[in-house]
Parts: C-alpha cells; sequence; structure tokens
C-alpha cells in the first residue's frame, strides 16, 4: 500500500511538474520568438551586422581577449539578467561603437536601465528601449495561461492509475536489482579504495625515503622546469652555496646569479646538446656562492622526460673545489720547481731502464759539454769513462733488482772537448701510476772536490797513524767519583755514549778489584791533601779494568791529576784513560806463547843449539845433548861445536859458516858429527846469523840427525829394485809418456807386446801415434785430456798395432803423473784382451742358444694364436675356392675373382712362413738398419696376437731418422720380447695402448744415441724388483709362463751394440723400456759381440 501511495505521489508530483512547465514555456516560446523578429529589425536598422562584443579585463598590465559573440546572441544567452558585461562595444573592424561614460574599472556591470540612460547608443537607433514590449505581452500570456495549467493538473490527477501500478511493480524489482548491483559494486570500491590507499601509504613511504636520500645525500641535486625554474634542491646545495631553498624554490637559476655570463653559455650549449642526443657528461664550472665565493663543481645534467617528451632537468654536482685548489697548487709547484731545474746549478735528467737519456736540463752542457738535444735518446755509457762501464751497470742493477728507492754514486765522465769530470748523482726510481718506467737523478760537478780529496788522501796519509791511535778517553769527575763530563771518544772505547756514562757510578764502570785500587789511590791522595803536601801539579799512572757495553771488560792506562779551585782546593778529578787491552792481551799472549815454544822447542825431536863466533855453545835444547850424548853440566862447563864435527868436515864447516856470516850462503848442509862416545852419525845443519846491535855476534841454527833417513834411503832402493823387477816379470804392460805422448819408459812386456826394442824407445816412440790404431787416435787424446784434468775415466778399449802391422784389442787403464802439483804425463797399465774376446764370442755362442730358446717361447706362443685363428679358417676358405675353380660353368670374371681370393690366401701362408723363418737362428752379421722398418716388421708381425687382445697402438718416428749399424734380427728379438711382455701385463686392463717412439738425440762432444721407447699401460715394476728385472732366470710371470732370460738376452744385445736399456715406471701406470743405441758406432763383424 505504501508503494502505491509512493507511486500516486510521484504521479502527482509529475503531473504538477508538467503543467508548470506547460504554463512557464508558453509565455518564453513566445517571449524569445518576439524578441527573434525584433532583434531582426533592430539589426537591419542599425546597420550592426559585423558588430561584436568584446570583453576586455586588465590583469597584471596584459590584456586577455574571451570569445568574441554577436550582440544579438548575448542577448538571447542572457536577457532575463537585465545586466551586460561590458565597458565596450567594438565592431569588426575594432572601432569603438558604444561605452560607459563615468569611465568605471572592468569589471563593469550596467544594467539596462542605467545603460539607457547613460545615453549609450549604436549607431542612431536607440537598442535598449525596442525591447519594453517583449515583457509586457509575455506578462499577459502568462496570466492566460495559468488557468489552462490548473485545469490539466486537475484532469491528470483523477485518471486511473492502473497502468502507473504495473509500472511500479517493475519499478519496484528494477530497484531490488539495481540496490544488490550497488551493494556488490559498494564493496569492489571499498577494496579498490583500501588498495589505493595502501599504495599511497606505500608510495608515501617510498619516497619519504628517496627523500631522506637525497636530502643526505653528499651530492648536491636541484630539478628545473625545461626554462630554469628550481623547483626541487637538496640540503647539500644549501650547504654548498648558502642559499636557502625557500630563496631558490620557483625561480630561474640563470637569474639568481649562481653563474656567470661565461658559465651561462656553456650550460646553456650543453643543455642544447643534450636536447639534441648528446650522451651526458660531468661539466666542470664555478659557481657563485651567497656570500660572493666561488665553489667549484662537477656538473652532470640529466633531462627528465614525461610521456616521452622532455619535461624537466635534473642537475647533480660534486663539489671539487679542494681538489681544484690542489690541481692549481700542483700546476704552480710544476710551474715552480720546472724553474728552479731549468735554472739549477745541478745536472737533472731521467732515463729509461734501458740506458737511455729521456730529459736533461740546460746545465748539461756546462757539465757535460753537450747540449741538451745532442745527449737526449742517446745511451748514458757513451758518456760514462769506460773503465767505468761495468761498475756503474751493476750498480743500477742492484738497485733496479732490489728495488731501492735512493741511491748515491759517484763515477767520471768524458765531456764533449775530451776532459775527464767527476759527477756525483742521487739516483731515484721514476714511476707513472705505480709503475717504474725508469731512472731520475740530480747529478752535481765533483771534480774539484774530487782533487781536494785526493789531496787530502795524501795528506791522510802523513797522520793517518796518529789519528788512528787518538782514542784515548778525557774525563772529569768529582770527589765523590761521579763522572761530570767524558769526551765522546768513550763510545769507540767502550760503547757508551757520554750521557750514559755520566749516568753511570763508579761500580757501575770498573770491576771490584780496580774500584778497590782507585779507592786506595784516593785515600793516598787525600791523606797527602791533609798533611799539606798538595801539588797541583801530581799526577797519578794506575792500570784499570772497564765494563765494556757488550759485557767484556777492557783495560785501560789511566793518568789522572786533581781539579782545584781558585783557592786551589781540590774540587774533582780529570785524567786520560788510554785502552791497552790488546797490550794486556799481548803481553798475557807473549807470556804464553814464550812458555809454548819453550816448552815445544825442549820437546823437539830436532837439535836446536846458539852459538858464538868462536864455535862455544851457548845454549840448546835437551835433543841437542840427547843427539851427541852431552849433559846440560857439560855445557855450563865449556862445549865447543867444533869438537862435535869429524876433522875432516871442520874445514868445510869453518868455511861455510864466513859465507853465512857474508850472507852468502843459506842452504843446510851435510855433515860428519861425533858423539861424546866417539860413535859417528851423518846429520844436517840449518843455521842463521844472531844480530846484536847490527854487528854478528854468533849463530843459531837446528840439527837433524841423518842417521834414520840414510837407513831409509837404504831400504827404499831395495824396494825399488825389487818392486822394478817385480814390474818386469809382470804379464801387464807398464808404461809412462809425457804430455805428447811420448813413451818416456816401460817394462819388458810392452815391447813383447806390441813388438819393439828398448833401442826404439830410445829413438822415439809416440805411443799414441805407433801402438794405437787411426780410427782410435782422436778418442785416445779425447781420454788422455780427461785423465789430465782429473777424471776418472777407468779402463778404456782400444785397437792396438804391432810393429809389423797386425792388430789386436787391448784394455789400457792410465792416471796422471803429478810434478810440482802440474801434470807432467800419464802413467798406466795396458792388457791385451785377445784370449778374453775369444772367451767372449764362445759365450756368445751359448747366449745365441739361450736368445733362441725365448725367441722360440715367445714365437710358440704367438703361433698358437695364427694358427687357430687364421690357419684353420684360410685352409678352410682354401679348400672351399679350390672346389669352386672345378666348377666349368663359372663365368670367366668369377673364376678371375676367385684366383685373386686365392692370391690373397697364399700372403697368409706366407704371413706364417715368415713366422717360422723368425724362429731360426740367425746369423751374426752386422748392417745398416733403419730402426722405423724393424718397429714396422716386429709390429706387423704382431699384429694378429694384439688384435686378439684388444690392444691399440701408437707408433711414432721421424721418417728421417738415421741408419744405425746393428744386427737387425737381434734388435728385433729384443722389439719382440718387450711387446711379448707388455701383452702380457696388460691382461685384465680396461685400456690397452702399446706405445713404441723412436728418435734421435743430440750429444755435444759425443756420438749422437737413437732413443727406442716401448711404453704400455701395464701393472707397472715394483720398485724392489726394478734392479733385478735384467738378472737370468728372474721372472714375475706365473710358472710356465715364462723363463726369466728374455730381458737378460735383450740386456746382452743391447751391451753389445755399445748400448744401454733400462726401464721406468710411467704415467699411464705401465712399464716404459729406454733404447739408446750408437749412431755412428765403427763396428764390424771382427770386433762386434753376436
Amino acid at each position: 500500500m505504501s508503494k502505491k501511495k509512493n507511486i500516486t505521489g510521484i504521479v502527482t508530483c509529475l503531473v504538477a511538474i508538467v503543467t508548470g512547465m506547460i504554463v512557464i514555456i508558453f509565455p518564453l516560446v513566445f517571449f524569445f520568438h518576439s524578441y527573434q523578429n525584433t532583434a531582426a529589425m533592430l539589426k537591419t536598422e542599425a546597420e550592426i551586422n559585423a558588430g561584436v562584443l568584446t570583453n576586455i579585463i586588465s590583469a597584471s598590465g596584459t590584456y586577455w581577449e574571451f570569445e568574441e559573440i554577436r550582440l544579438t546572441e548575448y542577448l538571447q544567452k542572457r536577457p532575463q539578467e537585465g545586466i551586460l558585461e561590458s565597458r565596450r562595444i567594438v565592431n569588426n573592424k575594432n572601432e569603438i561603437v558604444a561605452e560607459s561614460v563615468d569611465n568605471l574599472q572592468p569589471p563593469l556591470i550596467m544594467r539596462f536601465a542605467d545603460l539607457m540612460d547613460s545615453g549609450v547608443v549604436v549607431g542612431r537607433i536607440e537598442i535598449f528601449r525596442s525591447l519594453r514590449p517583449l515583457w509586457r505581452q509575455s506578462g499577459i500570456l502568462f496570466l492566460l495561461m495559468l488557468p489552462v495549467g490548473l485545469g490539466i493538473f486537475f484532469i491528470l490527477r483523477i485518471l486511473p492509475i492502473r497502468y502507473l501500478l504495473r509500472a511500479e511493480a517493475e519499478l519496484c524489482k528494477l530497484n531490488e536489482e539495481l540496490e544488490a548491483r550497488v551493494a556488490e559494486r559498494t564493496l569492489q570500491l571499498e577494496a579498490q579504495i583500501t588498495e589505493r590507499i595502501n599504495a599511497e601509504k606505500n608510495l608515501s613511504a617510498s619516497e619519504e625515503k628517496y627523500r631522506n636520500f637525497l636530502e643526505s645525500s653528499p651530492i648536491g641535486i636541484c630539478i628545473t622546469d625545461l626554462s630554469g625554474h628550481v623547483q626541487f634542491v637538496n640540503r647539500r646545495i644549501e650547504e654548498a652555496s648558502g642559499w636557502r631553498r625557500e630563496d631558490l624554490l620557483s625561480q630561474s637559476a640563470l637569474e639568481l646569479g649562481f653563474f656567470d655570463e661565461e658559465t651561462k653559455q656553456v650550460l646553456l650549449a650543453r643543455l642544447a646538446a643534450r636536447l639534441n642526443g648528446d650522451a651526458p657528461r660531468i661539466t666542470e664550472i664555478p659557481v657563485i656562492c651567497k656570500d660572493g665565493s666561488r665553489l667549484w663543481i662537477d656538473l652532470k645534467t640529466t633531462i627528465l622526460y614525461k610521456d616521452g617528451l622532455p619535461s624537466a632537468l635534473q642537475l647533480a654536482f660534486i663539489d671539487i673545489t679542494d681538489r681544484r685548489k690542489a690541481e692549481e697548487a700542483l700546476q704552480e709547484n710544476e710551474n715552480k720547481y720546472r724553474l728552479l731545474i731549468e735554472n739549477s746549478s745541478d745536472l737533472f735528467y731521467t732515463i729509461s731502464f734501458g740506458g737511455y737519456f729521456i730529459y736533461v736540463n740546460p746545465v748539461a752542457e756546462r757539465i757535460m759539454g753537450y747540449p741538451p738535444a745532442e745527449i737526449v735518446g742517446k745511451h748514458f755509457l757513451l758518456f760514462v769513462r769506460p773503465d767505468f762501464h761495468e761498475k756503474i751497470v751493476a750498480f743500477y742493477r742492484k738497485q733496479y733488482d732490489e728495488r731501492i728507492p735512493s741511491t748515491y754514486f759517484e763515477y767520471p765522465i768524458i765531456t764533449g772537448d775530451g776532459r775527464c769530470r767527476w759527477i756525483g748523482q742521487n739516483i731515484q726510481f721514476r714511476s707513472v701510476n705505480g709503475k717504474l718506467i725508469g731512472f731520475q737523478a740530480v747529478a752535481r760537478d765533483i771534480t774539484e772536490r774530487k782533487q781536494a780529496e785526493e789531496a787530502l788522501r795524501e795528506s791522510e796519509k802523513k797522520y793517518r797513524f796518529l789519528t788512528d791511535k787518538m782514542l784515548d778517553v778525557v774525563w772529569i769527575t768529582d770527589l765523590n767519583l761521579r763522572t761530570v763530563y767524558v769526551s765522546p771518544s768513550i763510545k769507540a772505547a767502550l760503547g757508551f755514549t757520554p750521557e750514559e756514562r755520566m749516568a753511570q757510578d763508579i761500580s757501575e764502570q770498573v770491576t771490584p778489584a780496580t774500584l778497590a785500587v782507585v779507592m786506595d789511590l784516593m785515600a793516598k791522595q787525600y791523606e797527602l791533601e791533609q798533611q799539606g803536601q798538595a801539588d797541583p801539579e801530581r799526577t797519578v799512572t794506575y792500570e784499570a779494568e772497564y765494563y765494556h757495553k757488550d759485557g767484556s771488560i777492557r783495560w785501560c792506562e789511566n793518568i789522572a791529576s786533581g781539579v782545584r779551585n781558585d783557592e786551589g782546593v781540590a774540587i774533582g778529578l780529570h785524567g786520560v784513560s788510554r785502552d791497552i787491552t790488546k797490550r794486556k792481551e799481548m803481553e798475557k799472549a807473549l807470556q804464553e806463547s814464550e812458555r809454548k815454544y819453550r816448552e815445544l822447542v825442549n820437546f823437539l825431536p830436532v837439535s836446536l843449539f846458539e852459538m858464538d863466533l868462536e864455535g862455544n855453545i851457548t845454549s840448546g835444547n835437551p835433543a841437542i845433548f840427547e843427539t851427541f850424548g852431552y849433559k846440560q853440566s857439560d855445557l855450563e862447563k865449556g862445549l865447543n861445536a867444533f869438537r862435535m864435527i869429524a876433522s875432516g868436515d871442520l874445514d868445510r864447516l869453518k868455511a861455510n859458516m864466513q859465507k853465512l856470516l857474508l850472507w852468502e850462503r843459506k842452504e843446510p848442509t851435510e855433515y860428519t858429527g861425533i858423539r861424546k862416545d866417539g860413535s859417528r852419525f851423518p846429520f844436517m845443519i840449518f843455521a842463521s846469523v844472531i844480530i846484536s846491535n847490527g854487528n854478528p855476534v854468533g849463530l843459531r841454527g837446528a840439527i837433524i840427525d841423518l842417521t834414520k833417513q840414510k837407513q831409509a834411503e837404504t831400504l827404499l832402493q831395495q824396494s825399488e829394485k825389487k818392486y822394478r823387477e817385480l814390474i818386469d816379470f809382470l804379464p801387464i804392460a807398464i808404461y809412462e809418456m809425457d804430455l805428447e805422448g811420448n813413451l818416456i819408459s816401460g817394462n819388458p812386456e810392452i815391447f813383447k807386446m806390441f813388438g819393439y826394442t828398448q833401442n826404439d824407445l830410445e829413438k822415439g816412440l809416440n805411443a799414441l801415434h805407433s801402438l794405437i790404431s787411426p780410427q782410435d787416435h782422436d778418442r785416445a787424446g779425447e781420454i788422455m785430456l780427461r785423465i789430465l784434468s782429473g777424471e776418472k775415466t777407468g779402463g778404456t778399449e782400444y785397437t792396438g798395432i804391432r810393429k809389423d802391422g797386425s792388430t789386436f784389442p787391448f784394455l789400457n787403464v792410465a792416471g796422471p803423473i803429478i810434478s810440482e802439483n802440474k801434470p807432467a804425463g800419464l802413467r798406466g797399465a795396458i792388457i791385451d784382451l785377445t784370449k778374453q774376446k775369444h772367451a767372449e764370442e764362445d759365450l756368445q755362442k751359448a747366449r745365441d742358444m739361450l736368445l733362441q730358446s725365448e725367441k722360440l717361447a715367445s714365437i710358440g706362443r704367438l703361433s698358437a694364436g695364427v694358427a687357430h685363428e687364421i690357419l684353420n679358417p684360410v685352409n678352410i676358405i682354401s679348400l672351399e675356392l679350390q672346389i669352386l675353380q672345378t666348377m666349368e660353368s663359372l663365368p670367366a670374371a668369377v673364376v678371375e675373382e676367385l684366383e685373386v681370393c686365392m692370391d690373397q690366401v697364399g700372403r697368409i701362408v706366407a704371413i706364417t712362413e715368415n713366422l717360422k723363418e723368425f724362429s731360426r737362428i740367425p746369423k751374426r752379421r752386422m748392417v745398416q738398419a733403419r730402426i722405423g722398418n724393424i718397429i714396422d716388421y716386429v709390429v706387423n708381425l704382431c699384429a694378429t696376437q694384439l688384435k686378439i687382445e684388444g690392444i691399440e697402438t701408437e707408433i711414432s718416428y721421424e721418417p728421417d731418422l738415421p741408419e744405425v749399424f746393428m744386427d737387425k734380427e737381434k734388435i728385433e728379438q729384443v722389439l719382440m720380447n718387450l711387446i711379448s711382455n707388455a701383452m702380457y701385463f696388460m691382461e685384465g686392463k680396461e685400456k690397452k695402448i702399446l706405445r713404441i717412439t723412436a728418435e734421435e738425440e743430440i750429444l755435444i762432444g759425443r756420438n749422437n744415441q737413437l732413443k727406442i721407447v716401448v711404453a704400455d699401460t701395464g701393472t707397472g715394476i715394483k720398485i724392489e724388483n726394478m734392479s733385478k728385472i735384467f738378472d737370468p732366470f728372474f721372472t714375475t710371470k706365473e710358472m710356465g709362463k715364462g723363463t726369466g732370460l728374455g730381458l737378460s738376452i735383450s740386456y746382452g744385445i743391447i751391451h753389445d751394440h755399445g748400448g744401454v736399456i733400462w726401464a721406468e715406471n710411467n704415467v699411464w701406470g705401465g712399464a716404459s723400456f729406454y733404447i739408446m743405441l750408437p749412431v755412428k758406432a765403427e763396428m764390424n763383424e771382427k770386433n762386434a759381440v753376436g
């Protein structure tokens, strides 16, 4: 019911509104229709078709023109207000056609009545008076339409509302749906509002964080619009410029006085370049602070964009005023020091590490005699005196190697006019960005100083002795023995500085024993003073023990006297101390030496004596009495040397004494002495003259008893005879030869061995050319030089030549003959190897048998695989091919192909025949062969077995390796043994690789060697087995899989070829066998074994 009432009320309102609109709108329509007709008439009469109404308002001295409307249109828009906002009315030619007469300031509001009363006219027609009839007509029409409207209202009010109720129900339904949608939309809006509020809070927090960052940044930040008006500045700009933020905001940065005119032009040019796409870069400019001071900054300009268009400028700067001042100061210093260097009297220069001049100042022309242009670019050694080249280069090198920052060196140079001048220079390193690039030096002409030093050095020689000895210490003490002064020489004498010495008590200076002596002396002097015996000239000399700073004790001799005041009263002591430690030590050493030598003389087995010119013995050691059978009491009674010499030697003794006194003879002489018991013995005397006061007063000498020496000489002669006879009967040739190779001596065996005689030796027999075959001459000479140089060479084998031309092998063992500490020749022994060689040939036959057995064992293992894997299938293939060949209906092409297959079968059979041939005992024959061909042959022979075992091969050798003189079949056997061992020890390995390489090694002073390496990836060799692997019958294989002779036989083969073989463990986990064979070994069938 309420809804119906609402609808009814709504309908009633709508009816009232419609009725009112009819009553009001009809009169208005009539008014506007009449107005249009009147306005058209007025327009025609007034000829204002082009008239316009312009509202002009004065604002800050600028006139703004709003829209222009025609008068008629304006009156249509606002006739009901009865006002016109205008001061002037102009036409389309901008001529004033109407204006107010009372000159009111705009905005001007004038009523129509006032306007008309003021006499404003448009042309000759009064516009506004013609509008009055329209108002009266519109009022009458309104009064007539009022009852008509009321009638329509009552008619609509009483009409049935059935249709309205139906519409109302639909409207209620729509209202409910609308409320639900509004509620849902309200929730969405609330969520969106909440989200937006949170986003605004986050944005505000982020903005606050970045604002704080900008405010606290040490970099000045300023944001302006494109016209230069400041929008934002941070605190750093306020602090740096002195301007407050309020004074800067909204002001033009270019007009505030920040920049001078030149800086403005730079900034504007830089801004234009940035707007044209130039990359941003830092500009260094000055800024004028508020107090007038200048601030230098590094400025970076960034353009801020909005919607893809430039909207603002961001200016960031860093204060570089301090850096600028430092740079200016540095530049000023550089100019100052450059001027100083250019005008200095000292020589300044820089050189590279290579020694070439880079810069010299102008004084170089005065000191060196060359203008700087002729010095720069040249090496410094060109100007240094040649004898100093190595010294100065070594000096520079030491400074560079040890990185010594600064050094001083003096050296002579040769000037442009050829004179020699001395310069002293301080040298330092030059560096750029921390990298050393050369040296720089300041040099000064020290020629005059050097000359003065030389003169001073000559003078110094005269006074050096005095200067060296002036080490005395002068000191002064008070009566309490407290030191009040000490000379600086105390440092050299006792190690203390004067200050340290004066801080010490007397007990800290001297030993207790010395202190007791000093106190005793002081007491005695004090007693004399008390007795009235004072003597100002009295001095006391005493020796004292002082403590050195290093803890040792030094002896000093002191001369002391009293220090007295003006009244003559003693107030202290002064004295001079001289270090006598060395003298004390020498005295002690002399006493000790005297005691030692006295004991030595007494215990010497040599007889020592002294005698006067009459032959009377004045002194002697115990040995002389023992030698001649006398006693000390005999000497005291009187003992004459002439009675102790055999009469036959007496005259010769006296004559030699006279020569000795005349300084004509000093060599020792042998005499026959007579003992007290009358027995005689040989002796040798060494004597010299005793001088006293410049005159000879006797002789001093030593006597050596030659009795045992004579007996030893006899025994030596007998021994020499015995050993000479022994050497003569030895079956070994013994010889001696000089440095030229000429035989000096030899036993009979050497003559017998080579077929020569003693007469041939006496005529001249050169061992190098007459006893050794020509092919061994060079080798023999080389070994001889090595022996003479002290090298131990052991025995050397040569081919000897007999006198009849026959040859034979022999072994030579030699050593140097040393005479006067220099090699004088060779002494050696020669052994004939002829029988030994025959024995070796017999032994080689036995080795060949062992070699064959090992070879057959290896071939047997290979043949088993070959027979099983190749021969059986080949037999079947051969049989099938023969059956096919018997068929008559085969085409000719097939027959031809069958023949090719049979040929290949024959080839396989030939390979097996090669295996059989390999197992035969080879003949001993030495040929020139290439090792590469032998390696290929052996590898091809083992290829089948290697394939069965899954072993990869890597063969590497140069195709131009030299040929080697060898027994091919034996070298093949060595390689076969090594490959067979490698295959065995690679069993069970995941990766099996056999590597064989060959290369030539160049050796200086010796024949080149051919190096062959056979390496595998097997189990390797244990360290404890490494020294046994070449021993006969040594094997690490399982029982029945090896005899232990393979490597032993291989070792013998390589040794017989003059080579060596050894083994090492390799990096792949296996073993590597190395073989070295001489490349130019001159072997032949006669001297080669096997």
